[in-house]
């Protein structure tokens, strides 16, 4: 069996404590237990930091079930998040325009200022 690293030894260990249901992400009650559970009674504005960062990730990355997988948390802390989100947001914009400029024609003003500029 190969070695585990440190930072598999501490995932594991997080996700068991806070995926308490085998979900293999977070809900919201789940975030909720591991800011509560992680803060320090003297150090609100570290909760409210600790909230706004879980907060924000849950914004970016919850699927239609709520849940932020093991995949995306782990990707917070080694950094390619951001990349992948950045992708899938390149994606969604090219290929689901809310105003596509074939069906706007000759009404389309928004795209006779990007036009101008």
């Amino acid at each position: 069996m190969p070695k585990e690293d440190s930072y598999h030894r501490s995932s594991r260990k997080f996700f068991s404590k806070y995926d308490k249901d085998n979900k293999g992400g977070l809900n919201l009650y789940d975030i909720r237990d591991l800011v509560h559970g992680n803060g320090n009674v003297w150090d609100p504005i570290g909760w409210f930091f600790a909230a706004f960062e879980w907060g924000t990730l849950y914004a970016l990355c919850a699927d239609e079930h709520g849940l932020i997988r093991k995949e995306d948390i782990r990707s917070q802390y080694d950094g390619t998040l951001f990349y992948r989100v950045a992708e899938e947001h390149e994606k969604r914009k090219n290929h689901h325009s809310l105003f596509p400029k074939e069906k706007l024609g000759k009404h389309n003003l928004l795209w006779e200022q990007e036009k101008e500029d």
